[in-house]
């Protein structure tokens, strides 16, 4: 049953998403009970589950339904590697850098459905975070990578360095459309691996 919830994700996503106009969508508001519904088709691999989210245009409750599914199940979005890249102590790195290094690793280094998967959830991520604010305008406080740490480190302690976590995750949704490009992926993750290497050349010369 859970194969056959993520096939119905992968083969649905991104459409009800890309057309959101619904703001205010991670403030702490919502229905708890039409939560409960989402989660609940989505873990019986409903088979109008997708109809239902068109016709019901509910994208909070829908992003903490994935978010519930993800953490319950304890899928793994990302590569091993990957996930030891955001969890390391990245001191003086950009976190564009680490983003962009964590993409090109999951883009090298999986495959199939749990390819399909990751790109799928960072690709809703994108548009949730760009999206799913107060006003169209007040991106002053973003709290989306806090809400997507818990499922992107199953297993871990989310709340060792959960600030760099969550730059470095903010900067993976924002460039997670290189995926579907990955010579421009390549190109930006060089010209961000040699801006860095000149400004710590400054910073340190011999």
């Amino acid at each position: 049953m859970l194969l056959l919830t993520i096939k119905t994700f992968l083969l649905k996503f991104p459409h009800p998403f890309t057309d959101i106009s619904f703001f205010g969508l991670f403030l702490s508001t919502g229905s708890l009970e039409h939560l409960d519904r989402i989660y609940n088709k989505i873990e019986s691999g409903h088979a109008q589950m997708y109809d239902y989210l068109e016709q019901q245009s509910a994208p909070r409750e829908c992003a903490m339904a994935m978010h519930r599914f993800i953490r319950t199940h304890k899928i793994s979005i990302l590569p091993e590697r990957a996930l030891n890249l955001l969890c390391a102590r990245n001191f003086g790195i950009p976190q564009r850098l680490v983003a962009l290094d964590a993409l090109n690793l999951l883009q090298h280094e999986s495959s199939g459905m749990r390819w399909q998967f990751a790109r799928a959830y960072l690709l809703m991520m994108q548009q949730l975070t760009l999206r799913g604010y107060l006003t169209p305008h007040e991106i002053r406080i973003v709290i989306s990578p806090y809400l997507a740490v818990p499922a992107m480190f199953p297993g871990r302690s989310s709340l060792q360095n959960v600030a760099s976590k969550s730059a470095a995750l903010l900067e993976m949704f924002l460039n997670a459309h290189l995926l579907d490009d990955p010579q421009t992926l390549s190109a930006e993750l060089a010209k961000e691996t040699v801006k860095f290497r000149l400004r710590w050349r400054r910073m340190n010369p011999p």
